[in-house]
């Protein structure tokens, strides 16, 4: 699942000049991994790569080399 995208989607009344329903998504980051728990029944948390920084790494042209 590395290298997948992330994306969050909700279901809310949006305030715009005329209130509506609907679902809106939007797009967070790249899923790189997950943080293990000490034992099996202890959380796991994902872990990813946010759009802001992925948008400032592509920004500065730094490259691994």
């Amino acid at each position: 699942m590395s290298g997948s995208p992330v994306v969050v989607r909700r279901n809310s009344v949006w305030q715009t000049p005329k209130p509506s329903f609907g679902t809106r998504q939007c797009f967070i980051g790249v899923y790189s991994g997950r943080m293990l728990g000490d034992t099996e029944f202890e959380a796991q948390l994902g872990l990813i790569w946010k759009k802001h920084l992925i948008e400032e790494i592509i920004d500065g042209k730094m490259y691994d080399t």
